[in-house]
C-alpha cells in the first residue's frame, strides 16, 4: 500500500513530461489497432441490415442486373451494348467496384445529379426568377468540384440574388417568392426532414414531436426577409429587416409564446445587439424606393451558417437518408420528410452511423454513394432465396429475441413519455414564472 509521500512522487511522475511520454505512447500503441479495427461504412451497413433479418436473404444479383441498377441510379439510364458485353465478360473480381467508380466520374453522372438535387430542392415548380438551365448549371459546377452537400446547403440558404455570380443559388428562396410561411415548410422538409406545416397553428394533432414552437422557431430566421423588386424591369432580390419578433399562439389551446430563432435540435440562439439607428449596414430610405436595405445580422444569413456547420443532427441524418432513399428505393425512414417517434427508421442505429458517418466524410456526396453502391444491400437481387419455406429454428429464436425486446422498448417508452408530461408540465410553470418576472 502506498503512502502519502509515494502517492505525491506518483503523480509527480505522471506530470508533465511524464504524462506526456505516456500519452504519446498510448496514441502510438493504439493507431494501429484502430486502423486495424475500423471497419469500411460498407460492411457496417451490411452487417446491421443482415443483423436484422428475420428470414432468409435474397442472393447477391448477377452482374447483368447489377449493371443495370447502377447505371440508372448513377446516371438515370440504362447501360449501352458495348457497355454490358464488355462487363459480362470482364472476369475480374473488383469489375463492379471499377464500374461504379466510372460511372462517379462520368459526366453523365454530374448531370443527373443535378437533375436529382433540381426535384429534390425545387419539386418541378416553375421559373419564376431564376431559370431553371442556370440554377442547373450552378449544381453541375457544383459536383463536378466535388463540393461538399452542407456548403451546398450554405450557399442555398444564405444566398439573396445581389450578387449576378452568386444568383443561380437563390432560386430556392426566390422561386419561393421569399415567403416566411413557405419557405419555413420547405426548409425544415428538405433540409431537416420534418413537415412542419401542420404546427403553423397549433401543436401538431397527430404527431406528438412537432410542436407549435418548432414551427416558429424556423420560422423566425425567416421572417424578416421578403421579396425586393421595386423596378419589375430589374431582377428581384431578397430583402430583409434589421427587426421583428415572433410570437405565435395556438388556435385551440390559446396558449401563447415567443421565440427567437432556433434550429429544429437546438436552443435558441443569441443576437447581437445594437444601438438604435446602428442596424443596418445599409440603411432604409423612405425617399428612395429603388434603395435595398441590408441589416448588420442576418438571422437568415445565420440559418445558412448553422446549417452549413453540420452539427444538426436532424440535418445529418436527413441527408444521409434521402441518399439511401435514392440509391435503395426507400429510405429508412419513409416518408422521408416525416421523421419523427412515431414513425421509426426501419435501421434506427443504423441511421444514426449513416448521419455521423457523412459527416464524418465532409458531405462528400460521391463517395457516401460509392459506399451504398458497393454493399451487398444495395446489390442483392430481387429473386427468391432457395429453401425459403423451410423451417427454420433459428429464425423462431430470433422472433423470440425480438418479441422480448419490443417489450422491454414498450415499457421504457411508458417511462419516458411520464417523463416527458412531467417534464412538459415543469416547463409550462417556468414559462409562467418566467412570463411574471419579465412584466
Amino acid at each position: 500500500m502506498q503512502s502519502r509521500d509515494d502517492r505525491n512522487v506518483s503523480a509527480r511522475v505522471w506530470s508533465g513530461r511524464g504524462l506526456q511520454t505516456a500519452l504519446a505512447f498510448w496514441v502510438l500503441l493504439c493507431i494501429p489497432l484502430a486502423a486495424k479495427d475500423k471497419e469500411s461504412l460498407r460492411d457496417r451497413i451490411d452487417k446491421a441490415v443482415e443483423a436484422a433479418f428475420v428470414g432468409i436473404p435474397a442472393p447477391v444479383a448477377d452482374d447483368a442486373t447489377f449493371l443495370r441498377r447502377v447505371h440508372l441510379d448513377l446516371t438515370g439510364r440504362i447501360p449501352g451494348p458495348r457497355e454490358t458485353v464488355e462487363f459480362l465478360a470482364d472476369p475480374s473480381p473488383d469489375k463492379r467496384a471499377r464500374a461504379v467508380d466510372r460511372l462517379l466520374a462520368s459526366p453523365e453522372h454530374l448531370r443527373f445529379m443535378a437533375t436529382t438535387f433540381d426535384i429534390w430542392f425545387m419539386e418541378r415548380r416553375g421559373d419564376k426568377h431564376v431559370k431553371t438551365d442556370e440554377w442547373r448549371g450552378f449544381l453541375v459546377a457544383f459536383f463536378k468540384a466535388n463540393r461538399p452537400y452542407n456548403e451546398l446547403a450554405r450557399e442555398i440558404l444564405g444566398a439573396d440574388g445581389a450578387d449576378p455570380a452568386r444568383r443561380p443559388a437563390a432560386k430556392f428562396i426566390l422561386d419561393r417568392d421569399v415567403a416566411p410561411e413557405a419557405l419555413t415548410r420547405d426548409v425544415a422538409r428538405i433540409f431537416f426532414g420534418m413537415d412542419l406545416q401542420c404546427a403553423q397553428c397549433h401543436d401538431h394533432p397527430r404527431i406528438n414531436d412537432y410542436l407549435q414552437r418548432d414551427y416558429y422557431g424556423l420560422y423566425a430566421f425567416l421572417s424578416r426577409a421578403s421579396l425586393f423588386q421595386p423596378d419589375p424591369k430589374k431582377p428581384a432580390v431578397v430583402m430583409e429587416k434589421a427587426d421583428g419578433d415572433v410570437a405565435f399562439k395556438s388556435v385551440f389551446t390559446k396558449a401563447e409564446g415567443v421565440t427567437r430563432p432556433r434550429m429544429p435540435d437546438g436552443l435558441e440562439i443569441d443576437e447581437p445587439a445594437f444601438a438604435k439607428g446602428e442596424e443596418y449596414q445599409v440603411k432604409p430610405d423612405p425617399k428612395d424606393k429603388n434603395l435595398r436595405p441590408v441589416p448588420k445580422f442576418s438571422r437568415r444569413g445565420e440559418l445558412a451558417r448553422l446549417t452549413g456547420e453540420g452539427a444538426s443532427r436532424a440535418f445529418n441524418r436527413n441527408v444521409a437518408n434521402r441518399l439511401w432513399a435514392h440509391m435503395m428505393g426507400r429510405g429508412l425512414v419513409e416518408p422521408v420528410d416525416l421523421h419523427h417517434s412515431d414513425n421509426p427508421p426501419s435501421h434506427p442505429e443504423l441511421l444514426e452511423t449513416l448521419g455521423a458517418e457523412i459527416a464524418a466524410m465532409k458531405y462528400d456526396v460521391r463517395a457516401f454513394l460509392r459506399e451504398l453502391a458497393l454493399t451487398r444491400t444495395y446489390q442483392r437481387g430481387i429473386d427468391m432465396p432457395a429453401g425459403l419455406a423451410d423451417p427454420s429454428k433459428g429464425t423462431a429464436e430470433k422472433l423470440a429475441a425480438l418479441d422480448a425486446e419490443a417489450d422491454r422498448l414498450r415499457s421504457a417508452v411508458t417511462r419516458a413519455e411520464e417523463a416527458d408530461r412531467k417534464a412538459a408540465q415543469d416547463l409550462e410553470a417556468s414559462r409562467r414564472a418566467a412570463g411574471a418576472v419579465a412584466a
